[in-house]
């Protein structure tokens, strides 16, 4: 008597696919493929997981299982582009100071401190003199659109700080019949801060 075995039917394995991680800026725009652990399924990845690259995963069976039928065997993914993850800036227009006066007829730029902003002054801070400032974006900040980025200043001349003289003209004391006191005209003129006594 011939007794013959019926052949077991290997398992049968389902394979559910990989996750695709498109690069943001949460995830230091690292592109990923993640694979799931699926029991006798095997999968490889061919392709360069970076941004804007395109990968393709395919599953196969580990020996001794067999695949479902109709289970989906392939992916292909294109990962979107790195985002622009530096972070957005104005830079503040600088200040610019005439000579005058009662500054001693000095010209100065004033810079202001902006966050991830470097400004770069060109040109001669002096009476009559001409400068242009320019803001400059350090790494990892960009700039709005839009922004203003550089600024041109010509300084005045110096002011003319020579105190003027003073003119006094004293008119003659006339004595009026009748009034116990005298008269007196006097003229001043020069500067706005006379004191004639």
């Amino acid at each position: 008597v011939i007794v013959r075995k019926r052949a077991e039917t290997p398992p049968e394995a389902i394979p559910t696919g990989p996750q695709f991680v498109d690069p943001t800026c949460e995830n230091q725009n690292t592109a990923d493929v993640v694979l799931p652990d699926d029991e006798g399924v095997e999968y490889m990845v061919n392709g360069t997981v970076a941004p804007g690259q395109t990968v393709t995963v395919t599953a196969k069976a580990q020996d001794g299982y067999v695949l479902k039928p109709g289970s989906q065997t392939e992916w292909e993914h294109t990962f979107a582009e790195a985002e622009d993850c530096r972070t957005e800036v104005v830079p503040a227009a600088p200040e610019f100071v005439d000579p005058m006066c009662d500054k001693e007829n000095s010209a100065d730029v004033i810079l202001p401190e902006t966050e991830g902003v470097e400004y770069e002054v060109d040109g001669t801070v002096a009476p009559g003199g001409s400068v242009t400032v320019t803001a400059n974006v350090l790494e990892g900040y960009k700039f709005a659109e839009g922004t203003t980025t550089e600024w041109e200043h010509t300084f005045a001349e110096e002011e003319d700080c020579t105190e003027a003289a003073i003119s006094v003209d004293v008119k003659q004391p006339i004595c009026v019949q009748d009034v116990p006191y005298l008269q007196y005209a006097v003229t001043a003129t020069g500067t706005d801060n006379t004191t004639v006594t």
